[in-house]
């Protein structure tokens, strides 16, 4: 059996970890003959398994349909579809991931086109593009406009020879509503693989350096937030837990956007903790390593307001790290499988009924600002909610090491290899 792997790019970041460990799950498996790798950018550090084949092309990268011209929409359209059938062969299984995301709807619509012509397809959805406006009305404006075809049928396309794979049951719900059959969408959670951190000289030997490196106060526990801080993150919240608890941890954040959009807001919260005295450390992935910060942490915090799959939810427990803050749907496929999930809050209750992850950042700003000058409110937030004590609270031995357990168990390498090759003998 042959598979191809399709993404965009192979950026350090969440899809690129998962075909990084795709790629190693499938690597195991003696029914996959040949494995393909294409990116529309270099590999870089990824670490490709033996006999993998890597082919880039610029083609397949980002691309804003807004600039070009129709003649050359038509060329790449055209060399994209050229590529896929030059590439691979009538029996490969293409597995493309986030393919309806917006980020290049020359290859959405190639590949819906290929779909129409009987190649054999997994349309992996880690995030929707009609969860982003400018992402979907580029779609729609490329597909309809420029090839005359219904978007929905190139998103969408309900056919023998294309599957759907899904990170979560939310979005099986959501396939569903479109009318996808249920045999052609498959549940398929993310594997979580991190090297067993238990050894007491390893954290020792973490917290030293981040002692060192990050002059972060040696007596206080740390709290990290293993991210990179785009909007979605809701860095705002994460810092107005800092400003609240600031005298009982270190508040850390891994890593600052890439997108220079993003960096903006991204800037002026590193400016707005500067002026109000909120001791959150930025960017300490940029001095440290993922492991030894994840090593060296008491909690992780994640304070995000949507995501695909939730690997924040999981990872930090095989570090034996509980993990606390705003809690989302997508948790309730890990609850299903017996994690203990306890240190999560669904909302914060700002001023009237808003919810603090909404809003804007100046009101973010302005809302930190009032609790820490004012005893009388900061009291009253508290005690409207009173889940914000589980970020602090103490978590037992035992379910740590069970939820470790579980998660070992259920989200392994190994099983997500099964679960895999079950997808693509639907297809053959």
């Amino acid at each position: 059996m042959k598979t191809a792997i399709v993404h965009y790019h192979l950026n350090p970041g969440g899809v690129t970890r998962i075909i990084e460990m795709q790629l190693a799950a499938l690597a195991k498996r003696r029914e996959i003959t040949q494995i393909q790798l294409f990116a529309g950018a270099p590999a870089g550090n990824l670490k490709l398994p033996p006999g993998t084949e890597f082919i880039c092309n610029p083609d397949l990268n980002y691309l804003d349909g807004n600039t070009l011209s129709e003649k050359e929409i038509y060329l790449k359209h055209s060399r994209l579809i050229d590529f896929f059938l030059d590439a691979t062969t009538a029996d490969t299984v293409i597995h493309a991931h986030n393919l309806n995301l917006g980020k290049n709807p020359v290859l959405t619509a190639a590949l819906g086109n290929l779909v129409s012509g009987g190649r054999r397809i997994v349309n992996h959805i880690h995030d929707f593009a009609e969860d982003r406006p400018a992402n979907i009305a580029a779609l729609e404006n490329l597909i309809e406009k420029h090839f005359g075809r219904r978007l929905r049928d190139i998103m969408y396309p309900v056919r023998e020879n294309c599957r759907y794979a899904v990170l979560n049951s939310f979005y099986v719900d959501r396939l569903t509503r479109l009318s996808i059959p249920a045999d052609r969408i498959s549940l398929l959670p993310n594997p979580v693989s991190v090297e067993t951190i238990s050894a007491r000289c390893q954290k020792a030997e973490a917290q030293a350096k981040l002692r060192r490196v990050l002059k972060i106060n040696p007596r206080l526990p740390n709290y990290v937030y293993p991210v990179r801080g785009i909007r979605r993150k809701n860095l705002g919240e994460f810092i107005l837990l800092a400003s609240l608890f600031k005298a009982g941890a270190n508040w850390i954040i891994t890593l600052p956007p890439l997108n220079p959009v993003e960096r903006v807001e991204y800037d002026k919260w590193k400016e707005f903790c500067a002026a109000e005295k909120i001791p959150v450390i930025f960017e300490a992935g940029e001095k440290c390593t993922f492991k030894e910060i994840m090593s060296s942490a008491d909690r992780a915090v994640t304070t995000s307001i949507r995501e695909g799959f939730g690997m924040a939810f999981l990872e930090a427990w095989l570090f034996g790290i509980p993990v606390v803050g705003r809690d989302l749907p997508v948790t309730r496929d890990f609850r299903a499988a017996g994690i203990k999930l306890d240190g999560l809050y669904e909302k914060l209750a700002a001023p009237g009924t808003e919810d603090f992850a909404f809003l804007n950042q100046p009101r973010q700003m302005a809302f930190i600002k009032e609790l820490s000058v004012n005893p009388a409110a900061r009291r009253e937030f508290t005690a409207a909610n009173p889940r914000l004590q589980g970020v602090s609270a103490d978590f037992s031995r035992e379910i740590i090491t069970e939820n470790r357990k579980l998660i070992k168990q259920q989200y392994s390498i190994e099983n997500y290899g099964a679960k895999l090759l079950e997808i693509y003998k639907t297809l053959v």
